[in-house]
C-alpha cells in the first residue's frame, strides 16, 4: 500500500504552501497523473477552492504550516484501514494556530478531498530532525525477518524503499512516476525519501504485510510478538518522514 490519500493531500497541501510562503508565489496547484486539480476548504463558514483560501490565509498574516500524525507508535494495522484520519494541519499565524483535518468521500469512483477548519490553539513548537539510518536499519532488519517467517519475497520491497532513499534507484521509472510527478517542486533528496517512505507503506489488507506475513509468524508467541514490535517500529518510521518531508522540505 503506497501513501495513503489523506497523507497525500495533507503533505501536498503543506508543502504547496510552504513553497508559496518562502518564494512570496501563488501557490502551486496539486497534479495528479497529469492533472491540475483543486480542493475544497471548508474554513472560517465559508467554502472555497485553494487559490482563494490560501490568499484569504496569506492577507490574516500566515507565516507558516505543518502536519502532525498524533500516536505514530499506536498501532500500525488500525493506521492502514483509517486512511490518515488522525492528520493535522497546522497553519501558524504569529499569535495562534489553527488546525485542520482532512476529510475524504468517494464520489463517481473518484475520491474528493476536503479540508476544514477545527480548532485554534496557542503557539507550539515543531521541529524535525531526519532518521534516515534508523530507517534503514529498520528496512534491513524487517527484510531480514521476513526471510526468517518464511516469507522472503518482501524482503525485496524493504530492500527497494532504502535504496531509493539512498539514492541508488531511479525514482523516474514508472513504478513511481505518478508520486514523482506530483511531487516535482520538491528538492531530490525530500522527494526520495517521500518516495521511499512510500515504498516501505506496505500496510493494508489482502496481500498487505498485514495478510500472510501476520498468518506465518502466528506459528509461535515469541515470532509473532516480534512482528508486531517490528511492524510498529517500521511504520513509526514511515509516518515520521512523511512528516519530516513536508515540515522541512522548504525552511521559512
Amino acid at each position: 500500500m503506497p501513501i495513503s490519500g489523506r497523507i497525500n493531500r495533507g503533505v501536498s497541501l503543506v508543502t504547496r504552501v510552504r513553497k508559496a510562503i518562502l518564494n512570496k508565489e501563488p501557490i502551486l496547484k496539486e497534479k495528479n497523473d497529469g492533472k491540475d486539480l483543486d480542493h475544497l476548504f471548508l474554513y472560517d463558514g465559508k467554502e472555497s477552492l485553494t487559490e482563494e483560501w490560501f490568499e484569504y490565509c496569506v492577507k490574516r498574516g500566515l507565516k507558516d504550516a505543518k502536519i502532525i500524525v498524533p500516536n505514530m507508535k499506536d498501532d500500525y494495522q488500525n493506521k492502514a484501514f483509517n486512511n490518515g484520519e488522525s492528520l493535522i494541519i497546522v497553519l501558524m499565524y504569529e499569535d495562534k494556530y489553527e488546525l485542520m483535518k482532512v476529510d475524504s468521500t468517494l464520489e463517481n469512483d473518484r475520491w474528493r478531498y476536503r479540508f476544514i477548519k477545527t480548532d485554534e490553539v496557542k503557539p507550539f513548537e515543531i521541529k524535525m530532525e531526519p532518521k534516515l539510518e534508523e530507517f534503514k536499519k529498520v528496512l534491513a532488519d524487517i527484510g531480514d525477518f521476513s526471510v526468517e517467517i518464511k516469507c522472503g519475497g518482501w524482503k525485496k520491497d524493504f530492500m527497494e524503499a532504502s535504496d531509493i532513499i539512498d539514492g541508488s534507484i531511479d525514482i523516474d521509472e514508472k513504478k513511481y512516476k505518478w508520486l514523482v510527478n506530483m511531487y516535482d517542486y520538491l528538492p531530490d533528496i525530500f522527494k526520495r525519501i517521500l518516495v521511499g517512505s512510500s515504498a516501505a507503506d506496505v500496510f493494508g489488507g489482502m496481500g498487505s504485510w498485514n495478510d500472510s506475513p501476520a498468518w506465518c509468524a502466528g506459528e509461535t508467541l515469541e515470532l509473532y510478538a516480534r512482528y508486531q514490535d517490528i511492524s510498529a517500529e517500521l511504520s513509526y518510521y514511515i509516518y515520521y518522514h512523511y512528516m519530516y518531508v513536508a515540515n522541512e522540505a522548504f525552511i521559512g
